[in-house]
């Protein structure tokens, strides 16, 4: 059975890579001096994450623990957001 912590964990990297895909697919809609809505949505999505893990999540902690609920998977976020968005224009602008 997986931890809370877990849980969290493994969602930041779900919302991670539908960030990555919303960004990319974003790109192709909007001009190209927006690009910064890109980082926007990542930040958006990364609340979306945070607000769930605390409704969900956030009761079932240690409070010696609760603090993690902030920092928890965000490194795997990011990583997976940057590489999901830079892949996805990659396979675009190839064809």
């Amino acid at each position: 059975m997986l931890s809370p912590l877990d849980k969290i964990f493994f969602l930041r990297t779900v919302m991670g890579i539908i960030a990555g895909l919303v960004s990319g697919i974003l790109g192709l809609v909007t001009p190209s001096p927006y690009t910064y809505l890109g980082i926007v949505i990542a930040i958006f999505f990364y609340l979306i994450s945070y607000f769930i893990s605390r409704l969900f999540y956030g009761k079932s902690l240690d409070k010696k623990v609760k603090r993690k609920i902030y920092t928890n998977g965000l490194g795997s976020f990011i990583m997976l957001f940057l590489f999901t968005w830079i892949l996805y224009n990659t396979w675009i602008n190839l064809f």
